[in-house]
């Protein structure tokens, strides 16, 4: 087992014990497969990879939330909470590549308003208890970003590429650029027979037809990409050409996105835009206003609260809030984290697993406090 250099590792460690985490061991190899089909392929190009005698993907451990939730999958699933600490590997700007990481990820609680807060202010006390002082914490929601592209009405593949995109404000625009011009005709040199299937939306009639043509071109159907994931991006592809975005729809688009307020503030704005703009986020804005009233009465000090539409972190596993915690004026976060509902069930639950949780960058924060 690597040696854990973080000189707070006892005290992290009691304070896991006193809120009921499991220690979960996690191994410092890990493979890679796991990651790069739920981290998306911005993370996979800061992972270390190597494979083994069988050509099996490894990694050495980039992070901790998706190894603990395989082993919460092969240990029964009963909700529980894990605390960790240890050492990641991951390629960082400016910052040391190998550093100690502390968390804690609360798998299978079905409150996921009260987890949500929970997570939040138990990231908050281990940095007060480990001696940092003022601290700004900006909060995100994925999933009203969704709700809102959902009230648009954009078509699904447009949905999920800009769900994908959220919190990378340059690839965001450019896509919403690119969605506001004049459509593109994406049935040009496709044949008449495939372009039935497609305009009749049967994803089952578009995977036939993608078999044939590799039988009879002599590709084997088990190696690469199957026929049903090349119909399904086919299909993507040409709902993603032909869609074009109203001016209506982009300028509500750039509004939500604009909105950046103290949490005291925000839900306010929020139903403000959502009245100006006739649409609603559903039950995703009812949860925000619950989790704001909750994080508002949990009696922090000295700690400035800040909602920002736009935030999100750039990992593709993220289903709900979003959060990072700075010290005062510090310009890289000290914690990470939010609510990653989804990845459970990509990682092979027959069932979603409400799932939240958040990371500690050690080496930040010794900096802060040292």
């Amino acid at each position: 087992m690597v040696q854990v250099a973080t000189k707070f590792a006892d005290q992290l460690h009691a304070f896991f014990e006193a809120n009921d985490c499991v220690n979960a061991e996690i191994g410092l190899l890990q493979p890679a497969d796991p990651y790069l089909e739920t981290a998306g392929e911005d993370f996979r190009r800061l992972m270390f990879l190597t494979s083994d005698q069988t050509s099996t993907n490894l990694c050495l451990r980039p992070e901790f939330t998706v190894p603990v939730c395989l082993h919460h999958l092969a240990s029964g699933q009963i909700p529980v909470r894990y605390g960790y600490v240890g050492t990641v590997f991951r390629q960082r700007e400016d910052e040391p590549h190998e550093f100690d990481q502390a968390g804690i990820e609360d798998l299978g609680n079905e409150n996921r308003v009260e987890a949500d807060i929970a997570s939040l202010l138990d990231a908050e006390t281990i940095l007060r208890k480990l001696g940092v002082g003022d601290i700004t914490i900006l909060l995100g929601d994925q999933a009203i970003f969704k709700a809102l592209l959902l009230a648009l009405g954009l078509p699904k593949a447009w949905q999920e590429k800009l769900g994908r995109e959220f919190g990378d404000t340059e690839r965001l625009n450019q896509s919403l650029e690119r969605l506001s011009g004049e459509s593109s005709n994406p049935y040009e040199d496709l044949p008449a027979d495939l372009v039935e299937h497609i305009n009749s939306d049967d994803a089952q009639a578009v995977a036939g037809w993608v078999t044939d043509k590799m039988r009879a071109s002599g590709l084997p159907l088990s190696a690469g990409r199957t026929p049903s994931a090349i119909a399904s991006r086919l299909m993507d592809k040409v709902e993603l050409a032909s869609a074009t975005l109203s001016d209506e729809n982009r300028s509500a688009l750039e509004q939500f996105l604009e909105i950046d307020a103290p949490i005291e503030d925000a839900a306010k704005i929020m139903g403000e835009f959502e009245a100006a703009n006739n649409l609603s986020f559903g039950p995703s804005f009812e949860n925000l206003k619950a989790r704001f009233e909750g994080i508002q009465s949990s009696g922090m000090e000295n700690c400035s609260v800040h909602y920002q539409a736009s935030f999100g972190r750039r990992l593709d596993y993220y289903t709900g809030q979003v959060f990072e915690i700075y010290a005062s004026n510090g310009k890289r976060p000290l914690v990470g984290g939010g609510r990653y509902d989804h990845l459970m069930s990509i990682l092979g639950a027959e069932s979603t697993v409400p799932a939240v949780g958040f990371s500690i960058w050690m080496d930040r924060l010794e900096q802060v406090v040292s």
